[in-house]
């Protein structure tokens, strides 16, 4: 919030008509970025005609983005409001200026729009001709980092601490309730498909691998508000235990397994919890990593996934595709080392490096290195703005777990944004409306800081209302 504008806190659970519906879109945007469902694509499918071309996914919680967005623009124009609103950091919009930079700067993208424009004979042709498909991929990618770092932001602290009517109103509990809620939703959706049948669970999501990293990135958020509850240390171990087994026994990723191993130590370290709950969730821990390969009808895809080699080649295509984008990255005559080769451009220029590498397989849908992949499409001063965003966020809610010793939440953000960036390493998920899920954890890094300026009751029960706050 905006400093030095005076803000009443309210305990008022409801102001009126147009708090309750954007309560209502705040809720329906945390429901629907628990999910990948694909709405329809920008482009012609290929593959039967024996090539491939890359086709631009519409997915349902981008979709939501934009309609609250939508919905929040006016409401606040028709409160003239905008004064009084929380903006995004510096570090978000070095973000979105390196991506502007990186589509000025671009060889390959420069070079394909100026072939088209050479063709063209009027101003139709023209217009058309500067919508190559390097230059839509470059369009279509910074609108989607705008929209997860600089929009997604901007509506999750502002519509979760809004005071734009000059009460505050706080809907922490609210949408940390709904958040959980749709987790769970998901969980046994996955579960479900699990006992179903032989197929790897994916949840509401595109893929195996989109669905395992988005669960290592909430898992921490949850175990966080478990490990803290204000109830008897045996329930609190065994919902803890359950919802790590439950996650787990969907995942078929084992890198992403470990990555929640390791935020949930990273969670149990700043909340400093009981030995004996540390104990039993070690005891958990081991025996996932002894049996979780062992499971049935996932074994040879888990058994596959820990495997450095393939069935056809002596190292996967995962990590073969490493090697190729640092080659690329490294490559002097691109002259893109800084600024990339543009925006959503990496599958245009990552083939060419393969040569005398293999190139048989099929890469596993998800399984990307997001760093690499982002240091060949926007460089490296990109990639920094990237990190340096993660860490500035990082930074604000290690303050608020300075300054507020008594709430859970910074944990959770903290465990949720280690997970993050270890989880990026093997599957990245800035794709497909991912990246509003780690967006709303930065959001929740500044709701975490100001908690002191939530309306605070004098005494607190033991209910579940309670247990949320």
């Amino acid at each position: 919030m905006n400093q030095g504008t005076t803000i009443k806190p309210s305990q008022n659970s409801s102001l009126g008509l147009w708090s309750c519906i954007d309560a209502i879109t705040l809720c329906l945007l945390v429901v629907a970025m628990c999910c990948q469902i694909n709405l329809g694509d920008i482009g012609r499918d290929t593959t039967a005609e024996g090539y491939v071309t890359k086709q631009l996914k519409i997915a349902l919680p981008d979709i939501a983005l934009f309609m609250c967005f939508g919905w929040f623009f006016l409401r606040t124009t028709a409160l003239r409001a905008w004064k009084k609103l929380w903006w995004p950091p510096l570090p978000c919009w070095a973000l979105l200026a390196a991506l502007l930079i990186s589509i000025l700067h671009s060889r390959p993208l420069v070079n394909a729009v100026a072939e088209s424009i050479a063709g063209a004979e009027n101003t139709r042709e023209l217009i058309k001709a500067l919508l190559t498909k390097e230059s839509k991929e470059a369009i279509a990618e910074t609108i989607q980092f705008a929209g997860y770092f600089l929009i997604a932001p901007l509506l999750f602290v502002n519509l979760i601490h809004d005071a734009r009517t000059g009460t505050l109103l706080s809907r922490r509990r609210l949408v940390l309730w709904t958040f959980f809620l749709a987790l769970c939703g998901v969980t046994l959706l996955g579960c479900w498909q699990l006992l179903r049948g032989s197929q790897a669970p994916q949840s509401w999501f595109s893929s195996p691998n989109a669905w395992a990293a988005f669960c290592t990135i909430a898992l921490p958020l949850l175990l966080a508000r478990l490990l803290s509850a204000k109830v008897s240390t045996v329930p609190a171990i065994g919902l803890s235990c359950a919802a790590i087994a439950l996650l787990a026994a969907t995942m078929v990723s084992f890198w992403a397994l470990l990555c929640v191993l390791a935020a949930l130590v990273a969670v149990g370290l700043w909340l400093r919890v009981p030995v004996r709950m540390a104990a039993a969730l070690a005891v958990t821990a081991v025996l996932l990593i002894g049996f979780w390969p062992r499971q049935a009808n996932l074994q040879p895809a888990r058994q596959q996934s820990f495997q450095l080699k393939s069935q056809h080649e002596k190292v996967k295509k995962q990590f073969v595709e490493w090697y190729v984008a640092t080659t690329r990255l490294a490559n002097r005559r691109e002259a893109s080392f800084a600024t990339g080769a543009g925006p959503g451009n990496y599958q245009f220029n990552i083939g060419a490096y393969y040569s005398r590498l293999p190139n048989e397989e099929k890469m596993p849908a998800d399984s990307n290195n997001l760093f690499l992949v982002q240091a060949v499409n926007i460089g490296i001063l990109g990639l920094g703005a990237l990190l340096w965003m993660v860490l500035h966020f990082g930074q604000l809610a290690f303050k608020a777990r300075e300054d507020f010793k008594d709430d859970w939440l910074a944990a959770g953000v903290l465990g949720s944004m280690t997970a993050w960036l270890l989880v990026n390493l093997f599957h990245a998920s800035i794709v497909r409306g991912t990246g509003v899920v780690f967006a709303f954890m930065l959001a929740l890094a500044i709701i975490a800081l100001h908690r002191d300026r939530e309306p605070q009751p004098e005494e607190k029960g033991n209910s579940l209302a309670d247990w949320m706050s």
